[in-house]
């Protein structure tokens, strides 16, 4: 009786051998995505370069820093970048972004620009930008 099963009727029915689909294979996980090695490039490349530039955390996510506060993050396979709020994309010729909005009942962040991989090329050029607008306010 392995195959049979006994419906709410009290009737007994065969079952059928039900095969599942095998769900797709997933990514190594001891890879990181092209994304993720680029963000790893940038993060080394400024905090060799670039005095009091460091790792650091944002939102659980890995995050680049100067003296304690994040400029730039690794989130979802996109960069953050904290460019504040007179920033304007086109200056640096990015055509894909949005602001970052993690939280479903507040308004995006305003100062903070998500970039998608598409834009991969210019995130070096967004992190020092943010790395500058970093700067720039703690001289202030």
């Amino acid at each position: 009786m392995a195959n049979k099963k006994i419906s709410r009727a009290g009737k007994k029915k065969t079952a059928r051998a039900a095969t599942k689909p095998q769900p797709p294979a997933k990514a190594d996980a001891s890879r990181p995505s092209p994304a993720a090695r680029k963000f790893a490039q940038i993060l080394a490349k400024l905090s060799g370069e670039e005095r009091n530039v460091q790792a650091g955390r944002m939102m659980s996510s890995p995050g680049i820093v100067c003296k304690g506060k994040v400029f730039a993050f690794f989130w979802n396979e996109d960069m953050v970048f904290r460019l504040g709020k007179g920033f304007d994309p086109a200056t640096l010729k990015v055509k894909e972004w949005r602001f970052l909005n993690p939280f479903k009942d507040k308004p995006p962040m305003q100062g903070w620009f998500v970039v998608p991989p598409a834009e991969m090329s210019r995130w070096e050029r967004l992190a020092r930008a943010a790395l500058n607008t970093m700067r720039a306010e703690q001289e202030k």
